[in-house]
């Protein structure tokens, strides 16, 4: 049986689509908790690895393969707390950028070594939209800086 918390605190590489770095993909993101949200995680009872800068990372599975067969997972929603107070669903062009601060909900469930988590779904309360670069001379001028960093970079 698994029990639902709220970890609320900073967010950051927020990944509204799946990171294929290892298959099947995930979809994650790091919260670094403020000291409610950290009371929270501690009561989960999960063991995490915490960041140098304070964060931990959660993530969601696009798909697992149980004793029963393999589930597939929806995507994590997505939603945003408006000005005027209200909630809803964050459009899909919209994304997060590291700074903004939000809600985590965090599925957490037994299993046969202790405790797993996914995350079911971010509510953003202060959006830092992030705006990638638009045109090839941004990237590549990103590119010159990466390739005149010392070698030991």
């Amino acid at each position: 049986m698994s029990k639902f918390y709220k970890i609320s605190g900073e967010l950051t590489w927020v990944k509204k689509t799946p990171d294929q770095k290892y298959p099947p993909g995930y979809w994650t993101l790091n919260v670094k908790p403020d000291e409610e949200g950290l009371k929270t995680l501690l009561e989960t009872g999960l063991n995490l690895s915490k960041k140098s800068d304070g964060s931990f990372t959660f993530r969601r599975p696009t798909q697992k393969l149980f004793k029963t067969g393999l589930k597939i997972f929806d995507p994590p929603k997505f939603l945003i707390r408006e000005p005027k107070g209200d909630i809803i669903e964050m459009d899909k062009d919209t994304l997060i950028g590291n700074g903004s601060k939000g809600v985590v909900k965090l599925e957490v469930y037994q299993t046969a070594s202790g405790f797993g988590h996914r995350y079911e779904s971010v509510l953003v309360t202060d959006l830092i939209s992030y705006t990638p670069p638009e045109n090839r001379e941004s990237r590549e001028k990103i590119s010159e800086f990466k390739n005149d960093l010392p070698s030991v970079w």
